[in-house]
């Protein structure tokens, strides 16, 4: 219930009154667009409603960018839409699912403001979208052949239909204008992508370049290499499209680099990296995969199998990212994930008379690409 971003009028609609066209049923309706999966909605009590501005307006205002859907209110038995005018830096919402009148009742547009042209008829009066009078008589179209739901304590039947016949536009006289379309009940299989709203689970796999640099009198030192990550993800989220949990990960360099002023030599050991921490991903755009997210991690560093004379080191790291995922089921999607680790660690200073006293710190810079699978 409420404003939809995705869904749109293909046409004129079912009627055009105060500078726009509109057409309200169920998600079915030929003359409605959708930009993602068609919602299911309880068609005994729901409607969806989408509006266009139909040509030029000479009464809107200069920076308005058509009609915006603003809210609805209810008065007695009618429910009436609310349109404002849609302006530049704002979203441009042209449709919503609203209570559906109940017998008696009708569905109105009329202007958010007096000053609005949108919803408003040729003589100052709302704009009648829908008049859910007494049921039909069997001699005129049923509400069914309007593409809505029967009305309330109707006479229509519940038994499910392969097919129905749905009005797509208003009846002239001796002008009948009926469409096949599919019936809702063909449409129930086809189960809408989750809100990201639950449990979350996500892996990656990376390839990743790593820079460790150690901070010493003399020339400067560092380590260099690629190698392969991986990463798991696990946490909820405490809103749609708002996730922290925790992650664990781990990188490994095999044969780094290392180079200490102009002399330069590959080393014969692997350098490795862990990460545990915390994270936070964002979502911005309910109809858009992209997301980004923060990791602030403890950072472990050691050696195996290598002529390097370093110690082991620990710390502290953090790591921006951004995403992409593309479903491949109503809750798992595959992507990508970029991301740029950035980390302080410290290693004891062995030549120190009092181990432990002095630490030699090492800056890592780790920009990563990784392939991911996500649960959510």
């Amino acid at each position: 219930m409420g404003a939809r971003h995705d869904v749109f009028l293909k046409d004129d609609g079912q009627m055009t009154c105060g500078c726009l066209g509109a057409s309200t049923g169920t998600p079915f309706v030929a003359s409605f667009g959708w930009e993602s999966v068609r919602p299911n909605i309880d068609l005994k009590t729901q409607t969806v409603v989408a509006f266009a501005q139909t040509g030029p307006c000479q009464d809107a205002p200069a920076d308005a960018d058509g009609p915006s859907y603003r809210g609805y209110v209810q008065e007695g038995n009618d429910i009436v839409v609310l349109l404002e005018a849609a302006r530049a830096g704002k979203p441009n919402v042209s449709g919503a699912i609203v209570p559906r009148p109940p017998v008696g009742g009708r569905l109105l547009l009329r202007p958010f403001t007096k000053a609005l042209p949108y919803g408003k008829g040729a003589d100052g009066s709302d704009c009648t979208l829908l008049d859910n009078g007494s049921p039909p008589q069997s001699s005129a179209p049923s509400v069914a052949a309007q593409g809505l739901a029967p009305p309330l304590g109707g006479e229509e039947s519940d038994e499910p239909k392969a097919l129905v016949r749905v009005d797509v536009r208003r009846l002239e006289p001796d002008q009948p204008s009926f469409e096949d379309v599919n019936a809702p009940e063909e449409f129930r299989e086809e189960e809408p992508t989750s809100l990201r709203d639950g449990f979350f689970l996500r892996a990656t796999l990376s390839g990743e370049y790593s820079r460790l640099s150690l901070a010493m009198d003399g020339p400067d030192s560092s380590l260099t290499g690629l190698g392969v990550g991986f990463a798991a993800y696990i946490g909820g989220a405490m809103a749609p499209g708002s996730v922290f949990g925790v992650v664990i990960g781990g990188q490994s360099t095999p044969n780094p680099t290392a180079t200490s002023g102009d002399t330069e030599a590959e080393t014969d050991g692997r350098m490795s990296f862990v990460r545990v921490g915390l994270f936070g991903d964002l979502y911005p755009w309910e109809t858009n995969n992209f997301h980004l997210g923060l990791e602030a991690a403890y950072l472990s560093r050691f050696f195996s199998g290598a002529t390097v004379a370093t110690e082991d080191a620990v710390g502290f790291g953090l790591r921006p990212y951004l995403g992409y995922d593309f479903w491949i089921s109503s809750k798992s999607s595959l992507g990508f994930v970029g991301g740029f680790l950035y980390g302080r660690l410290w290693e004891p200073d062995t030549a120190n008379a009092f181990p432990g006293s002095a630490r030699i710190a090492t800056q890592l810079l780790q920009p990563s690409l990784a392939l991911s699978i996500t649960y959510h």
